[in-house]
């Protein structure tokens, strides 16, 4: 006889090993339904150690409520659990059963009504419960194998042996072989169970990778697998790999070697990283040679997979062409790079001075962006009515070189039409010009001359040459026929400059042979000793020099000391001329003269710049000069040098009323007032110069 201690024992020994097995399956898979099997084993477990402290001997009425509740508890989420994991819907009353059931117990063992009565309701709710989970997974289509038939099966048997036991419970010789039974049944739904979710696994694992291989047969990346050791060779690769080389996976199969072989040779020494020891992940993208002859720019993404031994044994990879993408970009790099040129262009006419920073402009341009081996850009001479060089690269011919507007030639051809004039073949040409005879000569094979013409005039030709073949799309013509039209403005830009320049260059000598004019007739009024304005210009010049004094005042600065006193003008003559001393109210008038010299110049705009000289030149540096008394810095630079040019020159001159100075005299008179009368750095400055 089996004591009943040792079977509910045993049942809950096995029900410990349900617990485990589907406590350790959820925490790996994280399955609602694991979760809910487990709550039912754990809290029969718990019914079953209530059971097991009862036996032996504790009575007591709330052990047994809770061993019939737990009871009750454990088949509600076992059946709980098994609708989860059958994707079925539970109804609400199974929980009200429950609910129901609890209750019964509660009154049943207040009024301590016979066992049988306690759990005759709780039992068959149970058994209820599991004959028909049993009957679920029996008729369950989904899963078509023998791990639903042993768990339909036991949860059927345990459902009718649940219904026995409250009649059976109390017959002593039957109890134990009852739990027993109880944990026979336990362990077979477990392994049904576990049949089952296997099983599904499988099933699962199977259809995922039937999809893969689905995936993988119809994505447009190709797709490969590449095997290192112990022979190379591809153990897979998807059909898209023809799509993107040319070439059929069978092809690739009967030579491993097909798809390194077809790398361009500048390429291959990317392939070194493919074996450089454990790297997460590889991007490299290589040039390959299509089966029709094109070159193809081909993105690997690759994965390395070691073996236990640690060695590398397969290459695992996804490749995609991106040629496009390539060529979307080095179009749009190029056409940035041609833009910019554009501007360079742009900028060499806004800030147009010479045509020549324009011309070597569009000679770099060319060679950079129109991959010319040679370039020469003609002006056109209408006069002459022939070319002569204005810019030259790539190939030398003489400055002095002309050429003349014919039909014979590809630049007359081109000036005449007023046309692209492309010529493929040179040597070919056989009534040809000098121009083209030299050309010749160095091997040259292809020229486009294209025409430069600007509100509708020839102002020249830029001439393009190339040893081979000259690229030929649309975007390469489209940017040659902006650059040709940018560089038809410069050129006619440069010729309405080049006028403009020579009236301002006739306008300026006109306005200082005019001024030159002005101080002569002055030295002459003045009794000045002749060439008094000259030397005083020259000297006055050489301090700005050396005093660093920007060579764009120089010209107002010689305008100036030119008509420094150009106010003495307004002087009578019987103040102007006097033999001797002035008076004081002949003094006031003289000293008028540098207002005089403001007033008559201010109206003129291009002599504004030189006003300081003959307005304050008068100055002095301790502030005892006129019109204004102004000292020190308040004197404009150019006034405080011409003061001691002026006093210098005009010391070492004959006057009415007293005799030159010697050059040493006059050296020490104007080293004693440097801070008194002059600028002691102008001063510095000028003994420099004398030394």
């Amino acid at each position: 006889m089996i004591p009943l201690t040792s079977s509910i024992f045993a049942a809950f020994l096995t029900t410990l090993m349900l617990i485990y097995i589907f406590g350790f399956l959820y925490l790996q898979e994280r399955k609602n339904y694991l979760k809910l099997w487990t709550i039912s084993w754990l809290i029969y477990a718990a019914r079953l150690g209530l059971q097991l402290i009862m036996q032996l001997g504790s009575n007591h009425d709330l052990l047994l409520v809770l061993n019939q509740i737990f009871a009750l508890l454990s088949g509600y989420f076992l059946l709980w659990g098994s609708f989860v994991f059958l994707d079925r819907k539970k109804s609400r009353w199974w929980g009200i059963n429950t609910i129901l059931g609890s209750i019964w117990i509660l009154i049943a063992v207040g009024f301590k009504l016979d066992f049988m009565w306690v759990s005759l309701p709780t039992f068959t709710f149970l058994a209820i419960i599991y004959i028909f989970t049993g009957i679920i997974f029996l008729n369950h289509n989904q899963y078509a194998f023998s791990g639903k038939n042993v768990v339909g099966w036991s949860y059927i048997i345990w459902g009718v042996h649940k219904a026995d036991y409250p009649i059976l419970a109390n017959i002593t010789w039957f109890a134990p072989w009852g739990y027993l039974l109880s944990a026979v049944l336990a362990f077979m739904v477990a392994i049904g169970t576990l049949m089952l979710y296997l099983s599904q696994m499988r099933m699962q694992w199977t259809n995922s990778e039937q999809r893969f291989w689905r995936l993988a047969e119809n994505a447009q990346d190709a797709i490969y697998r590449y095997r290192l050791l112990p022979r190379t060779g591809f153990t897979y690769i998807n059909p898209a790999i023809e799509k993107i080389t040319g070439y059929r996976p069978q092809e690739y199969y009967n030579n491993p070697l097909l798809m390194f072989d077809h790398i361009i040779p500048e390429d291959q020494t990317k392939l070194a990283i493919l074996k450089e020891p454990h790297q997460t992940k590889i991007n490299i993208t290589l040039r390959s040679l299509h089966k029709d002859g094109r070159c193809i720019f081909i993105e690997h993404r690759v994965v390395q997979v070691y073996d236990e031994k640690g060695n590398l044994e397969y290459l695992e990879g996804i490749a995609r062409d991106v040629t496009q993408p390539k060529l979307d970009a080095a179009r749009i790099q190029r056409q940035l790079r041609q833009l910019d040129a554009l501007r360079q262009i742009d900028i060499a006419i806004i800030n147009f001075v010479d045509v020549y920073p324009l011309v070597e402009t569009t000679l770099e341009v060319s060679r950079n962006e129109l991959n010319a081996d040679a370039c020469f850009i003609f002006k056109f001479n209408p006069n002459q009515n022939d070319f002569s060089i204005l810019g030259q690269t790539g190939l030398s011919l003489n400055p002095e070189f002309k050429i003349p507007v014919t039909m014979d030639d590809c630049i007359g051809r081109a000036a005449l039409t007023r046309e692209i004039v492309t010529t493929h073949n040179i040597q070919a040409i056989e009534k040809s010009s000098d121009h083209i005879d030299i050309i010749k000569q160095t091997g040259f094979q292809t020229m486009i001359c294209v025409p430069l013409i600007a509100k509708n005039r020839l102002y020249g030709v830029l001439e393009l040459i190339y040893k081979n073949s000259m690229p030929n799309d649309p975007e390469w013509f489209n940017f040659i026929s902006t650059l040709t039209g940018q560089l038809a403005i410069g050129l006619s830009d440069s010729s309405l400059i080049s006028n403009l320049k020579e009236s301002k260059r006739l306008l300026e000598l006109s306005y200082d042979t005019t001024l030159q004019g002005w101080a002569n007739a002055l030295e002459l009024r003045d009794n000045e000793t002749k060439g008094h304005s000259d030397r005083v210009v020259k000297l006055t010049l050489a301090l700005a020099k050396k005093l660093n004094i920007p060579e764009t005042e120089w010209i107002h600065i010689q305008r100036g000391a030119r008509l420094h006193d150009i106010g003495k003008m307004g002087i009578p003559d019987s103040i102007l001329k006097k033999p001797g001393p002035l008076t004081e109210e002949e003094w006031a008038t003289m000293r008028t003269h540098p207002v005089l010299a403001y007033n008559l110049l201010k109206e003129t705009h291009h002599l504004i710049p030189a006003l300081d000289i003959p307005y304050r030149h008068h100055e002095r540096w301790d502030g005892s000069g006129y019109p204004d008394g102004l000292k020190g810095l308040e004197i404009p630079l150019t006034a405080r040098i011409f003061a001691v040019v002026d006093a210098w020159d005009a010391l070492l001159s004959d006057r009415p009323y007293r005799p030159a100075w010697s050059q040493q005299q006059t050296k020490k008179y104007i080293q004693d007032n440097a801070g008194i009368l002059f600028d002691p750095m102008v001063v510095k400055a000028l003994l420099e110069i004398l030394e």
